[in-house]
């Protein structure tokens, strides 16, 4: 890609994160009120120091499902 948009690795292709992609405020009383359900589909969920081991488990995650890397912890 040749602008500054930033990008994400999902699987083994990039994706393009838009702006909007990740309006979190806007979500959270959707999951305070169980209408959206993150256990649904983050399969494991990783501090961010221990990314390099995300690479390693992402092959073993069900289809469907994401791993999170958690900056707060």
């Amino acid at each position: 890609m040749t602008d500054n948009a930033p990008t994400a690795r999902y699987g083994c292709r990039p994706a393009r994160i838009q702006p909007g992609d990740y309006e979190l405020p806007a979500r959270i009383p959707l999951t305070q009120a169980g209408r959206i359900k993150p256990e649904a589909v983050v399969s494991h969920r990783f501090p961010s120091p221990k990314a390099r081991q995300r690479t390693n488990c992402s092959t073993a995650a069900p289809p469907g499902r994401k791993i999170l890397l958690d900056h707060t912890r």
